[in-house]
C-alpha cells in the first residue's frame, strides 16, 4: 500500500489492472489470424506500424490483417525479432513455447513487452488470469530456425534489425 494524497493505493492491484488492459479479453485462440482479429483497433494499428505498414487510416482492418499475416510469418523477420530480444525475453519466449497455457498474473508486463509489440507473444485475459500465447505460425517458424546462429549475439541482431 502506498499513501497518495491521503488515500491508500494498492500498487499491486493498480499494476494488475494496467496489465489486464494490454491483454486480449476473452477466450484464448492460438492462430495468428484469429489473434489479430481479436485485437482492438489501436493495438492492431500499433503492431502494423511496427511492421512498417503505412496509411493505416485508409486501409480497413481485414486488409491490415492480411498484410500483417504476410509480414509476421516471414522467417527472416522472426529471426531478427528473436535476435534482438533480451535474454530474459527470449527465455520467456522459450517457456511459453513449451507450454499450452501458463498463467502470468505475477509476471511484469516489461518481461514480455518487446515480443508482444511484434506479435511473437500475445497476452490474453481469460477467467481472471493473464495468459501469454505464441501463435501456432510462429511456433512452426521457430521450430525451423537454427537458434545457435543468433542467440548469443544481441548486438549483431540490433544492427541486422536496423537494416531490414
Amino acid at each position: 500500500m502506498v499513501k497518495f494524497f491521503n488515500k491508500k493505493i494498492d500498487m499491486h492491484e493498480m499494476l494488475k489492472q494496467t496489465w489486464e488492459s494490454f491483454a486480449i479479453q476473452g477466450e484464448i485462440v492460438t492462430g495468428l489470424s484469429d489473434m489479430l482479429k481479436k485485437l482492438i483497433q489501436i493495438d492492431l494499428h500499433y503492431i502494423a506500424e511496427k511492421y512498417g505498414i503505412k496509411q493505416l487510416s485508409k486501409i480497413n482492418d481485414m486488409e491490415i490483417i492480411a498484410k500483417l499475416l504476410k509480414l509476421m510469418t516471414d522467417r527472416k523477420k522472426i529471426e531478427i525479432i528473436l535476435m534482438v530480444a533480451s535474454p530474459d525475453e527470449f527465455d520467456l519466449f522459450l517457456k511459453i513455447l513449451d507450454m499450452d497455457s501458463m498463467g502470468i498474473d505475477e509476471m511484469p508486463y516489461e518481461s514480455y513487452a518487446f515480443p508482444m509489440d511484434y506479435g511473437i507473444i500475445f497476452s490474453f485475459y481469460h477467467q481472471e488470469r493473464r495468459y501469454p500465447v505464441v501463435p501456432e505460425e510462429i511456433k512452426d517458424i521457430y521450430s525451423n530456425i537454427s537458434v545457435k546462429r543468433y542467440l548469443p549475439n544481441t548486438e549483431k541482431g540490433i544492427s541486422c534489425f536496423a537494416n531490414t
